[in-house]
């Protein structure tokens, strides 16, 4: 396999690579594994604070404005530039988005070598063993990873792990990398064309921003709009929305609302039970 190696030079993105261009990005297998975990799983999903992934309804990126984020999204600084104003996509963006977590642990990349460590050596041996490959020079692909999560129904502390890997293309940072002719483009360019969308007002449109975002897409409303602003020309030159991104953020600073507003939230439901209940069991004789 050829040795991937990064462009360094994005003025070489334009609209005529779009051929030459391919994605690692793909949430409809995402969105096909989702569909098909069972209660027991999907409650390990939450619990792990993946929750929000389960409100993924995007199955195809549109490619036809890959050419245009690569021109003016600089994946090195996570920046896009325009003519009137330039913003960075955060961690705070990612969690509006998906509403994974932002914070935890430093996940630190097993060592190669003569540096291998003792846990190391343990971990790997036990994921050799859950998919049954002997030979240590065998690699455990992802593509494999949710193959064997859409053969079981098993939950628990393995599927987390696996499910947490299934997941880290969708939430990855952007890299571009040149092979074979082609730019290969690896990390979750959805996470950029969000962002992009939600920040800009394009033709008045007032974009749903409820947490998590993902909730207001599908393929369908991604695909037009994409090709609005394209027909229009409108790519990086609308104005930007009145509401402040990324949203979460500004929940913070308003602890006290947020609370107020879930413990609504959590009134209305209990009531409206009580009344689905009282519904169901009517007293004799009304």
């Amino acid at each position: 396999m050829a040795t991937l190696k990064p462009v360094l030079d994005q003025q070489m993105v334009n609209q005529k690579m779009t051929n030459k261009l391919q994605t690692k990005c793909r949430p409809g297998q995402l969105v096909e594994l989702i569909n098909g975990l069972s209660e027991e799983q999907k409650e390990d999903v939450r619990e792990i604070g993946f929750g929000g992934l389960m409100q993924l309804k995007v199955t195809k990126l549109p490619l036809g404005i890959l050419p245009w984020i690569l021109k003016a999204f600089d994946y090195t600084r996570n920046m896009f530039k325009m003519k009137k104003t330039e913003f960075i996509i955060t961690k705070d963006d990612v969690h509006d988005i998906f509403l994974v977590p932002r914070e935890g642990n430093e996940v630190v990349l097993a060592q190669t070598g003569n540096t291998v460590s003792v846990t190391d050596s343990r971990l790997k041996k036990e994921w050799r063993f859950w998919f049954g490959v002997q030979n240590s020079s065998d690699p455990i692909t992802v593509k494999r990873v949710f193959e064997t999560l859409r053969g079981s129904n098993d939950s628990g502390e393995k599927f987390k792990k696996l499910f947490v890997l299934c997941s880290i293309e969708m939430v990855n940072s952007i890299k571009v990398f040149k092979q074979g002719g082609k730019s290969i483009v690896s990390g979750c360019i959805l996470v950029v064309m969000l962002a992009y969308f939600h920040r800009f007002n394009f033709k008045g449109d007032v974009m749903g921003h409820t947490l998590p975002l993902i909730s207001h897409w599908d393929d369908e409303k991604l695909s037009k709009k994409v090709q609005d602003e394209k027909k229009t020309g409108s790519l990086g030159n609308a104005p930007l929305s009145k509401i402040d991104y990324p949203i979460s953020l500004q929940q913070q600073d308003k602890p006290e609302a947020v609370r107020g507003t879930q413990i609504l939230i959590r009134d209305l439901m209990k009531n409206l039970k009580k009344k689905l209940i009282k519904n169901k069991n009517p007293k004799k004789g009304t």
